[in-house]
């Protein structure tokens, strides 16, 4: 999907060296995820671990603006087709960055958190969908290399089930008897993965709908808004 619209920087050399970027920025994204995820679940989190994920995020948004500069200056925004990619490109490139800010919040509550975890329901169905994200975080660049439309709907039904089970996860939470601390580490874990979730429909959609018209979910109350009118047409 990405190389298809940097075709129309009619420059072959640069196409590729921008399509490699973006291909950096995913798979540090996925690694940054996963390998938080040990640590919120209970592996333990030294000084070293936690700069090495903040480094990869650094690395991360590094990457973007070099992107986004390249694109600013060499794409022909003559049209306002041509200016809407661009953009869509641009909130397509920062849903990538985000998620190497959901990995340092995982870190971070990693650090608050009260281990061993409780070995109950609820911590086993949050267990569940850290494991269909991160399976998620493996197939959604390859739906986007295709692009392959039908896998695309297929994964979002499946994220949007994840980030209700999330809200369920925290309901629970709130009616449970877990010591404090705990409770909200996992609370705000289950919030964090539903943002996850979330930068990951973000990218889906726009394989689903016209790049140009993806209804991008801001990070502010993002877990909390409906999916947009256009991704409800297919």
């Amino acid at each position: 999907m990405f190389s298809n619209i940097l075709q129309i920087l009619r420059n072959g050399e640069l196409e590729g060296q921008i399509g490699s970027d973006i291909g950096r920025m995913v798979t540090l994204a996925r690694e940054s995820v996963i390998e938080a995820g040990k640590f919120f679940w209970g592996q333990p989190l030294t000084v070293e671990d936690r700069l090495k994920l903040h480094g990869k995020a650094e690395a991360i948004s590094d990457i973007e603006h070099t992107v986004r500069n390249l694109m600013l200056v060499h794409l022909p925004l003559g049209t306002s087709t041509d200016r809407a990619h661009f953009l869509g490109l641009v909130n397509l490139l920062r849903e990538i960055e985000r998620l190497g800010e959901r990995a340092k919040n995982l870190v971070d509550i990693a650090r608050l958190g009260r281990y061993p975890l409780p070995k109950d329901g609820l911590v086993a169905e949050l267990e569940t969908i850290r494991d269909s994200i991160e399976r998620m975080l493996i197939d959604v660049p390859q739906v986007l290399a295709g692009p392959d439309v039908k896998a695309a709907q297929r994964l979002t039904e499946l994220g949007r089930d994840n980030m209700r089970r999330c809200e369920e996860v925290i309901q629970g939470l709130a009616a449970s008897n877990y010591a404090a601390d705990q409770a909200v580490s996992l609370a705000l874990g289950s919030r964090i993965y539903a943002r996850i979730q979330r930068q990951l429909l973000n990218l889906l959609s726009s394989v689903i709908i016209p790049l140009h018209m993806v209804d991008f979910f801001e990070e502010r109350g993002a877990d909390d808004q409906a999916p947009s009118s256009a991704a409800r047409r297919w």
